[in-house]
């Protein structure tokens, strides 16, 4: 079901994410756009050598958050 989805990033993120030095939400968020979510990483969290890029939209959610959604289980981003 929907609730048991899962968004894995960990292989995105191998290099650039540090879950003990870095904040999740430097490297990945979410922008509404229309009623869907556009899923988005900065490679670097800094902006400097990349930028934001989209790799994902989520269907028919908005509103969302990617330090939630890691709480809660639904990302896994290391």
């Amino acid at each position: 079901s929907v609730t048991d989805d899962v968004i894995d990033l960990s292989d995105v993120l191998d290099s650039g994410y540090d879950p003990i030095n870095d904040v999740l939400s430097d490297l990945v968020r979410f922008t509404n756009s229309g009623s869907n979510s556009k899923l988005e990483v900065d490679m670097d969290g800094a902006g400097t050598v990349y930028g934001w890029t989209q790799i994902a939209t989520v269907n028919g959610h908005i509103n969302l958050d990617a330090v939630t959604l890691e709480t809660n289980g639904h990302l896994l981003a290391a």
